[in-house]
């Protein structure tokens, strides 16, 4: 008979690479079945059996919405923000002006919000580059809870497009990607495109066979940002010349540092 054993982790442990190398190597040798949270001491209480299994039967919470163990033993880290709409004016006005059909909508459904979401999976086999990942996680956290983020614009407007074409509160989805990184790179000129640069915005053509936002099939065409499907269509003409998506289209291509550098002579 497997022994019953438990073992606590403070949730400190999960963001120290030595020490969460020891909890994912714990994790990987016992079969969990019980995970009690003490949120005023912040630690998890682990309880299971001394007995290896290769997944789990459900995931376990071991900080509620931001660490969580999986089904087949890894980590996966979440930051979840919810950002109000009413503190993007520009957005807002961006919308009104050269999209009427999403501001119809924001209008229409009364939104008030959007939700933008990081995750990051973590395995036994990640202990390498547990560092490494340790400090994009905390990068990423740091920024998107940033006061006066100007950064977090394009994203704001992206996750509400998304919701505009999705139909669904699914929230946007972020991670460390080169894409996002030429964003904040490049965020005062992004962010110009909403306003003082809308012309070379509207000028903007998508080129399906150079772009990073197309997926073009046999008969359907997929239209993605970041990590997020937008939407998929066989009719893309008709949303070519769509402001929306040409803005993510244009801040999603590898010259866009290029593009900024233009811009500023």
């Amino acid at each position: 008979m497997a022994e019953t054993i438990t073992r606590t982790i403070n949730w400190s442990e999960l963001y120290d690479a030595v020490s969460l190398r020891s909890v994912i190597k714990e994790i990987n040798s016992m079969t969990v079945q019980e995970v009690q949270i003490d949120k005023e001491y912040k630690f998890a209480l682990l309880e299971g059996i001394n007995r290896y299994t290769s997944n789990f039967e459900s995931t376990f919470d071991l900080i509620p919405n931001e660490v969580i163990i999986e089904k087949n033993k890894s980590l996966t880290f979440i930051n979840t923000i919810l950002i109000e709409l009413n503190n993007y004016s520009e957005i807002l006005n961006f919308i009104s002006l050269h999209t009427p059909y999403i501001d119809d909508f924001v209008k229409d459904q009364n939104i008030e919000t959007v939700e933008i979401e990081c995750r990051d999976n973590l395995t036994n086999y990640d202990t390498g580059s547990m560092h490494d990942k340790l400090s994009m996680i905390s990068d990423i956290k740091d920024w998107l809870y940033k006061e006066n983020n100007e950064e977090l614009k394009p994203l704001v407007l992206a996750a509400l497009i998304k919701r505009f074409y999705r139909q669904d509160l699914e929230p946007f989805k972020v991670k460390p990607t080169a894409v996002l990184a030429r964003i904040k790179s490049n965020v005062s000129y992004v962010n110009s495109l909403l306003d003082e640069n809308i012309d070379k915005l509207k000028n903007y053509i998508i080129n399906f066979n150079m772009d990073n936002c197309v997926d073009m099939g046999a008969s359907l065409t997929k239209f993605k940002f970041i990590n997020n499907d937008l939407f998929t269509t066989p009719y893309f003409e008709m949303y070519r010349q769509n402001l929306d998506v040409k803005f993510l289209s244009h801040i999603s291509q590898a010259n866009l540092r290029e593009q900024a550098e233009t811009c500023r002579k």
